[in-house]
């Protein structure tokens, strides 16, 4: 931790459980190894102070994440993950883990935007039985059925969603915009970004090249022509 008379801190407790006892290299900084806590939890912190100090007790709410099972310190995506956790997006797959490199449901995927477009305290209107292959009632139907509302997804054709489909990451693309900018969203044409082009900016691309090499020769020819002339 850092901040102003932290010499005053006597002890530091994560979670309602004590850490080791806390180091002050200077005024500014305090060094304390948190306790072993539930994985995947947000834990408040609880600094206690010498009698008369002019820093009192103090406990930072939710300030400390016991990272998931799943999920070290040094992942490329920690931070992310973190993130949406605090923000109530997701809460994990359960025992601590959040399944870091499981795919993605369809219907679960919806759950995940809706929470991040209006936030996790975020409920659906009961469904009314829109998709003939998500049962109404339903743990996820609530939300597919909002997607749809909102313009995000019109289902995966056939008048189905296909709930239990993994997304791709084209897919998700559409998702996220949509969700973000609204069902109306067109984003600008393809210009063959990256390794992984679709195939019409591929062909896009392909002309492009054809005709800068062809346009140098074609002058080339203008040229000649008019010497010969």
């Amino acid at each position: 931790m850092s901040g102003q008379h932290l010499s005053a801190i006597t002890s530091v407790s994560i979670g309602g459980v004590a850490a080791t006892p806390p180091v002050l290299p200077d005024q500014g900084q305090v060094f304390s190894v948190s306790p072993p806590l539930p994985p995947g939890t947000l834990n408040d912190v609880t600094v206690e102070t010498a009698p008369g100090a002019a820093l009192p007790e103090q406990t930072l709410p939710a300030a400390w994440f016991a990272d998931f099972n799943d999920v070290a310190q040094d992942d490329i995506f920690h931070a992310y993950v973190e993130t949406i956790f605090r923000n109530g997006i997701t809460a994990g797959c359960g025992g601590g883990n959040y399944c870091r490199n499981d795919a993605v449901r369809r219907d679960q995927m919806a759950v995940f935007l809706l929470k991040a477009e209006h936030g996790s305290g975020y409920a659906p209107p009961a469904c009314t039985g829109v998709f003939p292959d998500v049962a109404c009632p339903g743990p996820f139907t609530d939300w597919v059925e909002q997607l749809a509302v909102e313009g995000v997804t019109a289902g995966c054709g056939g008048g189905n969603y296909c709930p239990l489909s993994s997304v791709t990451r084209a897919q998700m693309a559409v998702f996220l915009l949509k969700a973000e900018h609204g069902a109306v969203y067109s984003p600008p044409a393809c210009s063959g970004v990256g390794t992984g082009r679709r195939p019409d900016c591929a062909v896009t691309a392909a002309r492009r090249a054809a005709t800068r090499r062809a346009r140098p020769a074609s002058r080339a020819t203008a040229a000649r022509a008019r010497r010969r002339a």
